[in-house]
């Protein structure tokens, strides 16, 4: 009992010198602040493996990887096809039917250098009787939504709405552009699948039309 008695009597003298004497400063922690480095070395990127397409065909032919190799390309370019259409007499416009069509692009020179893609066409001719051509035929081409492989890559390329003539001559236009220090990386012009669409002018003969399709790739804005 002595025992316990005693610590709760220096318990309660504690206490009573708390509120007269006065408790010793406390003197921050000298800290110390030093400097470390990061660093990495980035190169053009591998010009031997191909880029896959970021959207996925939906149809077994919405798809159309082009298979290029370097270190800037075109990795997709969608077929169209308008379908089985019934002859007016007079001037028709008729919609793709494939779905998600989309071009692909991928620039990984490093150089934020820029570049532009191009389109033109053949003439619609009879796959049977060559003389057979759709006259006025012009394939048009909406804005489309330009998406990235990566969502965290901002710096997009500009997509055109466009219409192109499918008239077999030298008169390739613009569908998408990057401007310098735009458009590096992968980016896809993604269009809706009956944005795109093809003029028929009156008169047309009846029969199974195929056209050409020419695309390039340019390494600089236009």
């Amino acid at each position: 009992m002595k025992k316990t008695n005693k610590l709760m009597m220096t318990g309660a003298v504690l206490v009573t010198l708390g509120h007269i004497v006065m408790a010793p400063s406390v003197q921050a922690a000298t800290t110390s602040n030093e400097t470390t480095t990061g660093k990495i070395a980035l190169e053009a990127g591998d010009t031997t493996t191909t880029n896959p397409p970021i959207v996925p065909g939906t149809d077994g032919n919405g798809n159309g990887p082009t298979g290029a190799t370097g270190d800037i390309t075109i990795d997709n370019l969608t077929p169209l096809d308008f379908g089985k259409v019934k002859l007016t007499g007079g001037a028709q416009n008729v919609k793709n039917i494939v779905k998600d069509p989309n071009v692909q692009v991928t620039d990984k020179r490093g150089t934020g250098a820029g570049w532009n893609i191009t389109v033109k066409s053949s003439e619609f001719k009879d796959t049977t009787d060559s003389t057979h051509i759709l006259k006025g035929a012009q394939i048009n081409f909406p804005v489309g939504k330009v998406v990235a492989s990566d969502s965290t890559n901002t710096a997009a390329p500009t997509a055109k709405a466009i219409t192109v003539p499918a008239d077999g001559l030298d008169n390739a236009q613009i569908l998408m552009s990057a401007d310098k220090d735009k458009g590096v990386g992968t980016w896809a012009d993604v269009m809706t699948t009956d944005g795109i669409t093809l003029d028929i002018a009156g008169g047309a003969y009846a029969g199974s039309y195929n056209a050409d399709l020419t695309w390039t790739l340019g390494d600089t804005p236009l």
